[in-house]
């Protein structure tokens, strides 16, 4: 069995807030990284699917804003029905989502969140 592995990174800004956020401390962006493993079909474009709907879906669920570990629950659950809406059978899925300060320049000792979903 051949298996793709999916790379996307990017940048959100988040106008929303809650409760348990980080932004509250002052975060507006966040970095992400999402890596979907998955068979290898592709559609009538030679894609598994196209990388720009990866990104739509990641700043949609940023619009709703909670913790990273509940960004993370609902990036993996939206990129999932994503990609097997296409007929695509996912193996696995990583999630990372990270604060970014304002200019963009990285702390050494600041939180960020991982979540690694497997699937048969």
């Amino acid at each position: 069995m051949r298996l793709f592995t999916l790379n996307r990174l990017g940048v959100v800004t988040s106008n929303h807030s809650s409760s348990n956020q980080c932004k509250d401390f002052g975060w507006k962006d966040y970095r992400y990284e999402v890596r979907i493993t998955c068979t290898d079909k592709l559609d009538n474009d030679d894609f598994v699917i196209e990388h720009s709907r990866i990104h739509d879906e990641v700043a949609r669920v940023f619009q709703t804003m909670g913790s990273c570990e509940r960004l993370c629950l609902n990036i993996e659950r939206a990129i999932l029905k994503l990609v097997q809406s296409h007929g695509v059978k996912v193996k696995k899925i990583y999630v990372k989502v990270m604060p970014m300060p304002e200019g963009g320049i990285d702390l050494p000792n600041r939180a960020f969140m991982e979540l690694e979903s497997k699937y048969r």
